[in-house]
């Protein structure tokens, strides 16, 4: 059972209450930028929250209390908001076009960005004031790119209890990252060591040089490992000779750097070779690698070579007619955004 779905159970298992105006609950998984790791469940009135809809979408807030919270939430441009599943949302209200949104803020904190997804079980508002009248879904949000995520569930005004499934992560990692450091060598001190990759710990994304880029954190270690064609090319599979320090390296040379627990190096000289670097295409986010490298530290004979693959699948909702395709991509019924799913 996942960590998440463990989280849920142990709050949803506590004995049922009625509903009052509705209700706000969420799990955040350690990590997560916004909540790290909180449980948090609480009813309130609607005298103590403001709910408002346009046609395209609705705001939910809180502004008084122990915790002030508000959750947007936006359907795609031209499209009218309605219970649906609705995939790959970015921060509300600066997501790209084609793109819905959603922003949830907690105890005066939030996210500079996002991607996330919801699902609207049950929505209506009075078309002349805009105020709601019922409303139940539930939304996963990753806040600052980060694997951990926070699973939340609001209600209002809505008989449909919060005993739903919790809905799957935007996406899930697996791999491994193994490394042979020489004596001698600063940043792996002459260890050998291997890490597990999932999105708990690791979270990977395209850099400024149109490369590649890892972070892996947990409690006892925090290492970055950037790769780099030369003059911001795009990385493809191949040998990349006469690398230099990344971010710092000359023209026509390849971009290298890998730090570990604070200790990083100077400068850089080494290699690597990209068995595999796939990228999907709605937000051009690492899929697929395989790669390894050596990297000598300030110029000394002493190396550390390592060898890195994971995989990254994004959960996407089924291939129906009935969906809203993000545009200007070949096969893009691949990647439906918004979906009748109720």
């Amino acid at each position: 059972m996942s960590t998440h779905r463990s989280l849920w159970l142990a709050v949803l298992c506590a004995p049922a209450m009625a509903l009052a105006d509705g209700t706000l609950s969420f799990v955040s998984e350690p990590g997560d930028p916004l909540a790290n790791g909180l449980v948090y469940s609480e009813d309130f009135t609607d005298a103590e929250v403001s709910a408002f809809a346009n046609p395209y979408g609705l705001r939910v807030a809180r502004v008084n209390g122990l915790s002030s919270w508000s959750l947007n939430l936006t359907s795609q441009p031209g499209h009218l908001f309605r219970p649906a599943c609705y995939e790959r949302a970015q921060r509300d209200p600066f997501m790209a076009f084609g793109r819905a949104g959603l922003s949830f803020d907690f105890s005066s904190s939030g996210c500079n960005t996002i991607v996330a997804r919801y699902r609207v079980y049950e929505f209506s508002a009075d078309p002349g004031s805009g105020a709601i009248t019922d409303l139940a879904v539930d939304f996963v949000q990753h806040c600052e790119g980060a694997g951990p995520a926070l699973f939340g569930a609001l209600r209002y005004d809505s008989s449909i209890p919060i005993d739903t499934p919790p809905l799957d992560p935007v996406f899930t990692t697996s791999g491994n990252f193994h490394f042979i450091s020489d004596p001698g060598d600063f940043i792996g001190q002459g260890q050998e060591r291997t890490f597990p990759l999932d999105r708990l710990v690791f979270i990977a994304y395209r850099n400024i040089d149109n490369g590649l880029s890892g972070t892996f954190n947990d409690t006892d270690d925090l290492w970055n490992i950037d790769f780099a064609a030369p003059d911001s090319g795009p990385l493809v599979p191949g040998d990349y000779r006469n690398a230099q320090r990344y971010p710092l390296q000359q023209p026509g040379h390849p971009g290298l750097d890998y730090n570990l627990d604070g200790r990083g190096c100077n400068t850089v000289s080494g290699e690597f070779d990209i068995q595999q670097a796939d990228f999907e295409p709605v937000d051009g986010s690492p899929t697929a690698v395989q790669d390894t490298f050596a990297q000598h530290c300030e110029g000394s004979g002493a190396a550390l070579t390592g060898d890195m693959q994971f995989t990254t699948v994004f959960q996407n909702g089924p291939l129906l007619e009935d969906v809203v395709f993000i545009d200007g991509l070949d096969g893009v019924t691949e990647w439906p955004l918004t979906w009748d799913c109720n």
